[in-house]
């Protein structure tokens, strides 16, 4: 299948060399052809490779589409199409701190897999707290002479599991029953207090989709009192312009 994968693309003028895939994915299937591969054994190949070989998924990621495009240009000999697990690839690379200047925060990922953008441009407090936290980083490198990438970390390593640390902490606030997302929450209900159109709080927020984003929008009763003072002030604006003059 090699060769016959080769031959397609130089015919298809692709400028890069897939030889070393090709080898790498040859260690493992050796000269079997197509009808000797089974979903079972790329499964196998591909928890090797991230366990063993200790490669990146974005590595594995384009070995098995080599894989899967040999496999689809034998298809007509197969019994069927193999379905092939890809590894999800997370490309965006962000770093620590974005410049100072920008007054930024680039999250690297996200709950939706995607990156997203923080300006704290106009949010001293926000920016202060940041600043805190970044001269405690910078001090436990100096004293315990590592690297730490992590914004927030634990021992000089990203935070896995936050459930025992948050706990830890709302007790030492005296409210022990919050919840992670109530943040979620109270900030999508502070976004739109403050005036702040939907479209660019799901932005802030990263939600994709509206209903989503209402889901968290607990209407509570300050809300409601708005909206109320907000239609009696409509209709005394009314009542006053169509008040005959004298």
């Amino acid at each position: 299948m090699g060769e016959h994968f080769l031959e397609n693309s130089t015919f298809k003028g692709n400028r890069t060399d897939p030889s070393r895939f090709i080898r790498q994915l040859a260690s493992w299937f050796g000269d079997d052809h197509g009808e000797a591969i089974t979903e079972e054994r790329i499964g196998a190949y591909s928890r090797w490779r991230l366990e063993h070989g200790r490669v990146a998924p974005a590595t594995l990621h384009r070995e098995l589409s080599v894989l899967r495009r040999m496999l689809r240009l034998v298809a007509h000999r197969l019994p069927r199409v193999l379905v092939i697990d890809m590894p999800r690839v997370h490309n965006a690379r962000q770093g620590f701190f974005e410049d100072w200047k920008r007054q930024s925060i680039w999250l690297r990922d996200s709950k939706n897999r995607e990156p997203r953008v923080f300006p704290f441009k106009y949010h001293l407090r926000l920016e202060q707290v940041l600043r805190r936290q970044r001269q405690f980083v910078t001090e436990w490198k100096r004293g315990e002479a590592k690297l730490c990438t992590a914004v927030f970390p634990w021992r000089g390593r990203p935070m896995q599991k936050l459930r025992r640390s948050w706990k830890t902490a709302c007790r030492a606030a005296g409210m022990p029953d919050r919840l992670v997302h109530d943040f979620r929450r109270t900030a999508i209900r502070n976004l739109i207090r403050a005036g702040v159109q939907q479209a660019i709080a799901m932005k802030i927020t990263g939600h994709k989709t509206g209903s989503i984003f209402r889901r968290y929008l607990i209407v509570d009763e300050e809300l409601l009192a708005q909206a109320t003072g907000a239609v009696a002030d409509y209709l005394e604006r009314a009542r006053e312009e169509e008040a005959p003059t004298v």
